[in-house]
């Protein structure tokens, strides 16, 4: 989730050069992906 707080406070914020940009479901979806490290130890932790 890296960078979403920030997009979306940038999304928000008359004067910036990114307010009223909405973001795309692809976009979010982007941001909210596990990591591969995270992915890896689920499928680890799955095994048990």
């Amino acid at each position: 989730m890296d960078g979403l707080h920030q997009k979306l406070y940038d999304v928000s914020t008359p004067g910036n050069a990114e307010y009223g940009h909405q973001l795309s479901k692809e976009e979010v979806e982007a941001f909210v992906a596990p990591s591969p490290e995270s992915d890896a130890a689920s499928q680890e932790l799955a095994v048990f």
